[in-house]
């Protein structure tokens, strides 16, 4: 058996005991899986081992760890922090608040206590099949280990999640923070694994195919597929077929490469070897979309219950999901900042596609318009209570809302100040540039003022990081579009 890699990563979820949950966050995991298909599902076998280092954010000691597996899957062993076996039970009881779901759960007990923000590490040892959960109310959680295809992945519970036997506590162990993962897994056959994690190394032995896998970039929790699929790619969109005819994913692939020439033109080729993933699923199967990773259903499966066909205009959910590529997605993001600054890229590169009105200077996108209301409306409330405090003291005023919803608004103003073009520029370099680590708004407004040759945009800058006209500003204005004209 391959020896896992240790990473580093966070993630929030909720470890529980049977009676409350308590925060934990994790630092690193590494799954290794032995696979043996079969048509009969309980033929079908896996081993594995998950191998998880987390800290107690809890201002508790903690003391015990709730988890949960697939119901045809055993607990067999947790190894603790000093090598040995802890005090493990486990049974297959009934999801409370479910439609009939069960799942098999234990409870382990921790010899030593986790003291608050102290770490651990544990590994997870379980073996079985996996049983199809869509008769337990799961919709299109169909997976059993059969050898024409199959899914490893959190909702049909091939590894171990971290929660309570009750359906709101395992619906949040399905999504978390996004991080990164490793997975190594052995099976027979010729099939395909595509997912959100990639396959980095891939060797035969026999009629065993032994795969590495990995993420690139932080990534939701880990969901594979595994069938006989036929990769296309074309730049960075890489396409994993199943040999069916699917007009929707067929259409999706268009819109997909068109997004890509769109956004690569505007902030240039994505960080590191990046791709965006659409990926065929098996008739009957339903998975959500993760960061860069697009499932399409067959044609012959039925939407989720309440579930509505959603149209696909171009340039809409698509482009949303390719942006994520150049880690314009929410889930990339370490701070507020950044987070705004990724949403106004991707607004106006989205603008830009769409050749939404254009003030008369070609190169700037009229970003004054309605839309940007909102921040203005808000900060403008509290115009009494920044008053002349510059944005680089918000913080220690105790205005961590009000720097929020500054940052947000001053984001339009510059674009309209600067031109677009330039402005992309601009803000490409700079969450290249400080996302890196810890960064205020000390920090951001002298990068601005280090590299902005725009008189306007500087007096802009100027004024409210480090002079606090902020309140005076917004007094003299009753719009966004007033605001800007402030400065020109």
């Amino acid at each position: 058996m391959v020896k896992p890699i240790v990473m580093v990563f966070w993630m929030v979820v909720l470890v529980a005991s049977p009676s409350f949950a308590k925060p934990v966050e994790l630092l690193n995991a590494t799954l290794v899986a032995r696979l043996h298909f079969d048509e009969t599902p309980r033929k079908g076998q896996m081993v594995g081992a998950y191998q998880v280092s987390f800290r107690n954010i809890g201002e508790q000691p903690l003391n015990e760890l709730s988890l949960l597996l697939n119901p045809g899957l055993e607990f067999r062993k947790v190894i603790g922090p000093n090598g040995k076996s802890l005090p493990l039970s486990s049974d297959v009881r009934p999801i409370a608040g479910s439609d009939g779901l069960q799942l098999s759960h234990a409870v382990v007990k921790l010899t030593t206590p986790i003291s608050s923000n102290s770490r651990a590490e544990i590994i997870i040892h379980y073996k079985g099949f996996l049983q199809d959960l869509s008769v337990g109310g799961l919709f299109g959680v169909k997976e059993t280990l059969h050898p024409d295809f199959t899914m490893i992945r959190a909702k049909g519970g091939a590894y171990p999640l971290f929660g309570l036997p009750e359906i709101n506590s395992l619906r949040k162990s399905w999504e978390n923070k996004p991080f990164l993962q490793v997975a190594f897994i052995d099976m027979p056959g010729d099939n395909t694994v595509v997912g959100n994690l990639k396959v980095s190394e891939k060797s035969l032995k026999g009629d065993v195919t032994s795969f590495m896998l990995k993420s690139d970039l932080p990534t939701n929790m880990m969901t594979l597929a595994i069938g006989p699929y036929e990769i296309e790619q074309t730049g960075i969109i890489k396409v994993a077929k199943l040999p069916f005819e699917n007009g929707n994913r067929d259409q999706n692939i268009s819109y997909a490469i068109k997004d890509a020439e769109q956004i690569t033109d505007a902030l240039g080729q994505p960080p590191r070897d990046s791709d965006f993933q659409i990926i065929d699923l098996a008739e009957g199967f339903h998975a959500e979309d993760r960061l860069s990773v697009s499932f399409q259903k067959s044609p012959t499966t039925p939407l989720p219950p309440n579930g509505r066909q959603m149209p696909e205009p171009i340039g809409g959910r698509m482009f949303i999901k390719v942006s994520d590529v150049w880690g314009l997605g929410p889930g990339r993001a370490k701070t507020s900042w950044e987070n705004a600054l990724n949403h106004h890229l991707k607004h106006l590169v989205y603008q830009q596609k769409r050749a939404l009105p254009r003030t008369a200077d070609s190169n700037v996108i009229q970003t004054t318009d309605p839309k940007n209301a909102p921040a203005f409306d808000t900060l403008k409330k509290a115009r009494n209570s920044v008053d002349k405090i510059p944005l680089i003291d918000f913080t220690i005023e105790g205005l961590e809302d009000e720097e929020q919803v500054a940052f947000v608004l001053m984001l339009p103003v510059l674009n309209d100040l600067m031109g677009t073009n330039a402005y992309i520029t601009l803000a490409t370099d700079m969450r290249t540039s400080l996302g890196r680590g810890y960064t205020d708004m000390e920090t951001i407004g002298e990068y601005l003022l280090a590299n902005l040759s725009e008189k306007r945009a500087r007096k802009f800058v100027n004024n409210w990081f480090f002079k606090g006209t902020i309140g005076k500003d917004l007094a003299n204005a009753n719009t966004l579009a007033e605001l800007v004209a402030l400065y020109e």
